[in-house]
């Protein structure tokens, strides 16, 4: 008889067991959902980061190239059109699949020689260390391009909205005339079209594509 009640009584300890796990389970489900959330939020959080780094190095190049050729006596760079080139080539991008309509550029002269490097005013009397530049920044925040990127999952665990932003900076040579800041450079501010390069081509300096770039047959 002893023997026929063990697996009777193992039956119901298994089953009180399983009763038990069922409750823990059902207490951190919602925990362990948002723990996963958080890591897909969070890799969202840098993608949407990646788009708008993209976007603000796009403005920048673009109001760095509009800087020549140089206006007034002395020449000096055209820091009015910068102003209007690199907002609007920001507002060309995508980025969290919204298109972008805020940001801030800030223009003068870059020097490599303080620590950090800085952007002085555009009223100097610019000296050998000192570079025309834009300075472009772009965030999502609240009131600026659709306000922070959503915790659309990790919201279980209290994680709010996170605000998120990119700041590229742009020089160019200096140049007496002002006619060409940049040596050998290639820029395409496109969010859509593929810079080419084809055939027999040597860059010597930069080259930028906002999109996608394709190297053909022997360009280095």
């Amino acid at each position: 008889m002893k023997n026929r009640q063990i697996p009777s009584r193992l039956s119901r300890f298994l089953a009180d067991q399983d009763g038990a796990i069922a409750i823990v389970i059902a207490l951190l489900l919602p925990v362990l959902l948002g723990f996963t959330g958080l890591a897909v939020d969070i890799g969202h959080s840098y993608a949407v980061k990646s788009q708008l780094k993209n976007a603000a190095d796009a403005g920048a190049l673009s109001g760095a190239r509009a800087l020549a050729p140089y206006t007034g006596s002395p020449a000096s760079p055209n820091w009015a059109e910068s102003l209007s080139k690199a907002p609007d080539t920001v507002k060309r991008n995508l980025v969290d699949n919204k298109q972008l309509t805020d940001c801030q550029v800030e223009y003068g002269y870059w020097n490599f020689t303080t620590n950090p490097p800085s952007l002085k005013s555009a009223g100097i009397i610019p000296t050998a260390n000192d570079y025309p530049a834009v300075r472009v920044t772009v965030s999502k925040t609240t009131g600026q391009n659709d306000g922070p990127v959503q915790m659309l999952l990790a919201s279980v665990l209290g994680v709010l909205p996170a605000d998120v932003g990119a700041t590229s900076v742009a020089i160019t040579q200096q140049s007496q005339s002002g006619s060409n800041p940049f040596d050998y450079t290639i820029f395409s501010g496109s969010p859509s079209k593929t810079l080419s390069l084809n055939g027999s081509k040597v860059v010597k300096g930069s080259a930028h594509a906002n999109h996608k770039t394709s190297i053909n047959g022997s360009s280095k």
